[in-house]
């Protein structure tokens, strides 16, 4: 495969996955909803041309996105999670027993949850979060990680079932036009 080729599908990608990161901007109610499309872009470029270049495009949106997204909350969700999750996935799922591989997952996810916060409150002094949280109780607190891990559930099932379409529907047509 030539490397015209790979950059060029690289940096068309980055730009879309950037356009969806700006766009968290316009719509702040996709906080969390474009950075996941934004990660799930990356999906193309890591079964055409590898996991290499699938990680050097997430590095380049999210070093695009800290510049053009003034939604500190996507950028901070994309680069913490969705923006490499998408890429890695396939690495979890080599894993030979199912339950690991879902405790690996979720250990992840609630790594990348805990690192988010965090970063969002130091890096932009967003101490309003710690409020948010803080306000419902530790009880209250628990609900909403919990919450969070069903819809990570949803959202690998969906990525999962994405992958399968790209694979078997999607990629051999963008094969053809190479």
């Amino acid at each position: 495969m030539k490397a015209s080729y790979k950059i060029a599908l690289g940096a068309v990608f980055m730009a879309l996955s950037t356009i969806f990161m700006l766009a968290t901007s316009v719509f702040p109610f996709a906080s969390f909803a474009f950075p996941a499309i934004a990660g799930a872009l990356l999906i193309v470029i890591n079964l055409e041309i590898g996991r290499k270049w699938a990680l050097l495009v997430y590095a380049g949106v999210s070093l695009l996105s800290l510049f053009v997204s003034s939604d500190h909350t996507a950028v901070i969700s994309f680069i913490v999670f969705f923006g490499y999750y998408p890429v890695i996935k396939g690495v979890i799922e080599k894993c030979r027993k199912r339950w690991l591989e879902w405790i690996l997952k979720l250990l992840l996810f609630n790594a990348a949850i805990l690192v988010g916060v965090l970063l969002t409150i130091l890096l932009f002094g967003l101490d309003i979060l710690l409020a948010e949280y803080s306000e419902f109780g530790k009880i209250g607190l628990g609900l909403f990680v919990l919450a969070c891990e069903v819809v990570f559930v949803v959202f690998d099932v969906a990525l999962t079932r994405l992958i399968t379409l790209l694979i078997y529907k999607v990629m051999p047509k963008l094969r053809r036009l190479r």
